[in-house]
């Protein structure tokens, strides 16, 4: 998962600050990445929802509100049909969970346990939901269908 990987080509990266001022661009980038990938409109907007939660997330809880910074990256794998975004942050390492464990399936109110509603949105519009803590931060991959979605 890093940019000298010679098996995905490097499409787009975008620095950022984990502030709000950053969102409009946050969401050009990610839809242009995904419309740049041939996405429907409603699957943009998905792949554009799942990324801003994320980097709401990293602002509130890995640099709990303070000043940050993010590096985002995105390429299309052709041969596996997928979109793919790495979000890099140089934030405490504050996720334990095995993302794996989160539940596909959205909870009812009340019942939200460890990974909370926000993750588990993530998972539900993204094909592939992948956290790995480096010795400064902290690495997400977040994978997405790139062939037309029958559903739009």
């Amino acid at each position: 998962m890093n940019k000298a990987d010679a098996r995905k080509p490097l499409v787009a990266v975008c620095a950022l600050d984990t502030d709000s001022a950053c969102v409009e661009r946050l969401l050009a980038f990610v839809r242009e990445q995904a419309a740049g990938a041939g996405l429907p409109k409603l699957s943009v907007e998905r792949v554009a929802l799942a990324l801003t939660e994320l980097f709401a997330n990293i602002g509130r809880h890995a640099y709990r509100g303070e000043p940050g910074r993010i590096e985002l990256s995105s390429w299309l794998d052709e041969d596996a049909g997928l979109l793919v975004f790495e979000v890099r942050d140089w934030a405490p390492v504050r996720w334990e969970e095995n993302t794996a464990r989160i539940d596909r399936v959205c909870p009812r109110t009340g019942t939200v346990a460890a990974g909370g509603l926000g993750m588990r949105l993530i998972h539900s519009v993204s094909e592939r939901c992948e956290h790995r803590s480096l010795t400064d931060g902290n690495l997400w991959r977040l994978e997405f269908a790139a062939r037309p979605d029958t559903g739009d």
